[in-house]
């Protein structure tokens, strides 16, 4: 907001004082009377207004006897003769009490003073430049000398009753407004109250939407856990399996290499050809015994032979060769 919506550019031009200052000093009256009646802030305005020296004044151009150019004011205690480069600077002073009458000729003010008991009054002449300007400075004199004649006499009956009746209606306003500001009041305060219910109850509903997540969460990792606990428990059923046939299949495995390295034993001992045709037979013997087993056995036991100069490749070949469900059924010895 500008400076000068504020104040009167006459204000701001009689005065050596700095925006910031002009607008700390505003924000300052403010704060101290926010919330009166306009006309509690006008009467407010008026106590400090009236502490200025120019308070109140109209300023005229006239020029004294001396035909020296001057300004002549009309404020509310008197007339004032000040210096025209600056208002401030007062030459004469001219108060109600002392004032007996004014007088106007064409451009001529005259003002009658009042004879006191040692001196004769003297009048004070004053040249105005238009006769226009010089009845408006007459009216005006006569109109503030008037007013403060009134102000010295005694109130009347009914301006005692229009004081009184002023009086209880600056009461009447002043509850209003008393009442109106704690309404007000009454009214932040429940708005407030609802912003912080408010800002209460949107924690609260983040705070159960993230339990409702934690919950479902935590119902989902349990799902998750029971099925690998069951999976885990029908893999230990299949090991368990798997172990009880695998145990089975080597007690096979461990009679028929017993049967088979008794029979490859024996081998040696014997020479002639019928013994030699027996033991082949009871080999095919041993060998169906490992019907059960897979043939990674058949071919480790092959290499076995090997490796100990077992019977040769020749002679085992034609068994393998046919494989075990081919075999002869001859009944282990």
């Amino acid at each position: 907001m500008s400076l000068t919506y504020l104040l009167p550019h006459y204000t701001l031009d009689d005065y050596l004082v700095t925006k910031n200052v002009w607008i700390s000093k505003i924000e300052a009256f403010w704060k101290e009377y926010y919330g009166r009646t306009n006309e509690e802030a006008e009467i407010e305005y008026l106590k400090l207004a009236q502490n200025f020296d120019m308070f109140g004044m109209e300023h005229f151009d006239v020029k004294d006897d001396n035909k020296r150019k001057c300004l002549l004011a009309i404020g509310p205690t008197g007339l004032v003769l000040c210096e025209r480069e600056s208002k401030s600077k007062r030459l004469l002073e001219f108060n109600w009490n002392q004032i007996e009458n004014f007088m106007i000729r064409s451009r001529k003010f005259i003002i009658k003073m009042k004879a006191d008991n040692e001196n004769s009054a003297k009048n004070q002449i004053f040249f105005v430049k238009k006769a226009k300007t010089n009845k408006l400075l007459f009216e005006q004199s006569v109109g503030n000398h008037e007013l403060y004649k009134l102000r010295k006499l005694p109130d009347s009956v009914d301006l005692q009753h229009m004081k009184l009746h002023a009086l209880e209606e600056r009461d009447r306003r002043k509850e209003e407004h008393a009442n109106l500001i704690n309404e007000r009041k009454l009214r932040q305060d429940a708005e407030k109250r609802r912003e912080e219910a408010e800002s209460q109850l949107q924690k609260f509903q983040l705070a159960a939407a993230a339990a409702k997540e934690a919950l479902q969460n935590s119902e989902k990792s349990q799902q998750n856990l029971l099925e690998k606990l069951h999976r885990t428990e029908e893999e230990a059923q299949l090991l368990k399996l798997a172990s009880s046939e695998t145990g089975v299949q080597r007690s096979q495995l461990l009679s028929a290499l017993s049967v088979v390295y008794a029979i490859i034993n024996n081998y040696y001992a014997e020479n002639s050809e019928q013994e030699r045709s027996e033991i082949l037979q009871k080999i095919q013997g041993a060998l169906l015994l490992l019907e059960v087993l897979p043939p990674d056995f058949l071919l480790t036991l092959m290499a076995d032979c090997l490796v100990n100069n077992l019977p040769s490749v020749e002679e085992l070949q034609p068994l393998l060769n046919v494989g075990i469900m081919k075999l002869p059924k001859v009944s282990p010895v």
